[in-house]
């Protein structure tokens, strides 16, 4: 029924009984608004499903091989995009742009890992706004925590990094303390940088009581800080800093601690290994040990992440020792390490 027939109706039944096309008018509208409400938004269950797909998804960003993985994260933005838009009611709205939210910090994470920093910086802005529209401080300090790595690769923007760490660790709510965890760690990085030795092991100290204090929780995977990523992350601060034996008892703690099914992490820590060993003990086993690790990634778990930390090595061997066969061994690997998704030196320059 029409507008004007409705209200035809609606008037023609002042002062008298309702009319049966009266009733008609009012239970036709009360069904338009019923199908509003049925349509405003996806069943419980539905968003429930895409919950557990979404931790599934954080669960094997430490197994899966980054370029199939960025493929099924943007699959499910693509699908996410479509529900998102039959959303109406606010809670509906709130639960799928929070999962657009954290998809969107996940695709920032192995982009930057692909070697496109440019592009991951943008992604996190974007997990960052979404975070901001629902109120959400946990995400929203996460985005801050990631992007505090993210300023650590490649350009190593340690002003940037250090400014993302402070404000995870400012935002971060205590009942969630995985950001101020990150946050520390990032900072320590940066300090080990800049060479202040009482600053990374304040902020490594601080890293270790949030952590600490966490109250037991389900593992969030790419959303969460592990043991064995704080293990790696002192590793890495105390070996910049050159402090030879804590960072090589770091990393062999970070070794026993991760799963075997995991390729990223281990091989970072492999390769920091070496890069301390090129430095401070013995070239030739630093050599040998990154060119080993590169050879045994697998074609489809390379990222131009791992080959920037072998190029890490590479810059660190003395000019007098890179004729050495294990110096030359490394090098070639590198040659035919070919990262997949490898981006265009263009792309890199940008990032």
């Amino acid at each position: 029924m029409e507008r004007r027939s409705f209200l035809r109706a609606i008037g023609a039944g002042v002062g008298i009984p309702l009319t049966d096309s009266t009733i008609e008018a009012v239970e036709l509208t009360r069904g338009r608004t019923e199908q509003y409400l049925l349509a405003g938004g996806p069943a419980r269950g539905v968003l429930d499903a895409w919950e557990e797909t979404l931790q599934g998804h954080a669960l094997r960003y430490a197994t899966a091989p980054p370029l199939a993985y960025l493929r099924e994260l943007l699959s499910d933005i693509i699908d996410l995009q479509d529900l998102l838009e039959a959303c109406r009611l606010p809670h509906a709205q709130k639960r799928a742009l929070r999962l657009m939210g954290r998809l969107s910090g996940m695709v920032a994470v192995v982009v930057d890992d692909l070697g496109r920093p440019a592009e991951s910086r943008k992604w996190m802005q974007l997990a960052r706004r979404l975070s901001l529209e629902i109120r959400d401080r946990e995400l929203r300090a996460w985005t801050f925590a990631r992007a505090g790595f993210i300023a650590l690769h490649y350009s190593a923007s340690l002003r940037e990094a250090t400014r993302l760490a402070q404000a995870a660790v400012d935002t971060a709510p205590r009942k969630s303390p995985a950001a101020t965890v990150m946050g520390h760690t990032v900072m320590s990085r940066a300090q080990a940088v800049l060479g202040d030795q009482r600053g990374v092991l304040r902020s490594l100290d601080l890293a270790d009581q949030a952590h600490g204090a966490s109250p037991p929780h389900e593992h969030l995977g790419l959303f969460d800080w592990t043991v064995q990523q704080a293990a790696l992350s002192r590793g890495v601060a105390l070996s910049t800093l050159g402090l030879t034996g804590p960072a090589l008892s770091a990393h062999a703690a970070a070794l026993e601690l991760f799963d075997a099914s995991e390729w990223l992490d281990p091989q970072l820590v492999r390769l920091n290994q070496a890069a301390l060993l090129v430095r401070r003990v013995d070239v030739e086993e630093g050599c040998r040990l990154a060119g080993s690790v590169l050879a045994e990634i697998p074609a489809e778990h390379r990222s131009h992440l791992l080959a920037s930390w072998a190029d890490d090595v590479i810059r660190d061997i003395p000019p007098s020792m890179i004729a050495t066969s294990e110096a030359q061994y490394l090098l070639e690997v590198r040659r035919h390490f070919t990262p997949t998704g490898d981006p265009s030196d263009k792309d890199r320059a940008a990032g």
